[in-house]
């Protein structure tokens, strides 16, 4: 009984502890798509604390378009013009003068998985010019992907001491049953 209650004692400060850091951590998204050409496109992008964008690593795959790797990280100037942003509902990439990236979300990725909003006309698209996106040069548009949060370690570590804390208990109960039995 003893155990079972520090156990229990233990989660619960756990929890507390654990769901306190979430608030005001970062987040990593997966993001996966497929462009109105038939190719696709993957990658990560990772929003700090504030909400703002920190990092990427998008692929996408040649088609219409060459293809393409977006990597950025926040106040690398390594390149003369790499710029990237987000707002509520979207994420933006233009590295130098090569072209534009952009993905517009239905919501505001705070759950997960978050539909892109795809279509030909539409807010989703990659663009061969930079200066003239979208409304000059060749450009394809998203026909439909999403975005999800990746689980941060905190998550899985919840996940394991409430595996750890079933399977204790139900140790437990296996030791109560069998000492009645006697």
């Amino acid at each position: 009984m003893k155990m079972t209650k520090l156990l229990l004692t233990g989660m619960a400060a756990a929890a507390a502890i654990l769901a306190g850091s979430n608030s005001a951590s970062a987040a990593t998204y997966l993001v996966k798509g497929v462009f109105d050409d038939g190719t696709h496109f993957s990658g990560t992008f990772d929003v700090n604390s504030y909400g703002y964008l920190e990092s990427a690593n998008i692929t996408t795959v040649a088609g219409t378009l060459p293809g393409f790797d977006y990597v950025w990280v926040h106040g690398d100037r390594s390149g003369s013009n790499n710029y990237a942003s987000n707002g509520q509902n979207y994420v933006a990439f233009s590295p130098g003068y090569f072209g534009d990236f952009n993905l517009q979300f239905q919501s505001d990725l705070a759950g997960g998985p978050d539909p892109i909003v795809g279509g030909t006309p539409g807010l989703s698209f990659e663009c061969a010019d930079s200066w003239g996106c979208p409304d000059a040069g060749e450009i394809r548009y998203v026909a439909s992907g999403f975005a999800t949060p990746v689980p941060e370690p905190a998550t899985w570590a919840m996940l394991l001491l409430g595996f750890g804390g079933l399977g204790a208990a139900m140790r437990n109960q296996r030791r109560k049953l069998a000492l009645t039995t006697l």
